[in-house]
């Protein structure tokens, strides 16, 4: 199951539901479509995916989802550096890289 994970600068990271999209805002993440604004709401601003290895498993706590989870796509906030956002220290321990502003993870749940 594809699943999406909200990791924001502040607060916990949760699992969240994509919105619908209207046929002139799909935009395909992975292997389905979902609303490029949703997306934007996530991080605050133009989408931009984040550098990352497909397949790579995340260690997340057993109380977010409790079963394996996969990393398909990361994205950010396009200006996050420009904009001074802040650190994102869960997202950038997760990723292995230093992140700014919310990030967005498109997963697989295996369970």
């Amino acid at each position: 199951m594809t699943a999406w994970i909200h990791v924001p600068v502040k607060g916990k990271m949760k699992m969240v539901q994509s919105e619908s999209m209207t046929d002139d805002e799909s935009f395909v993440a992975g292997s389905h479509e979902v609303s490029l604004r949703w997306m934007q709401q996530m991080v605050g601003g133009w989408i931009e995916r984040v550098p990352t290895p497909s397949g790579v498993a995340l260690d997340l706590p057993e109380e977010l989802c409790g079963e394996a989870v996969f990393l398909i796509n990361a994205w950010c906030n396009e200006e996050g550096r420009l904009e001074g956002l802040g650190f994102n220290a869960i997202a950038s321990a997760l990723l292995g890289q230093h992140l700014v502003g919310d990030i967005l993870l498109e997963v697989v749940v295996n369970g």
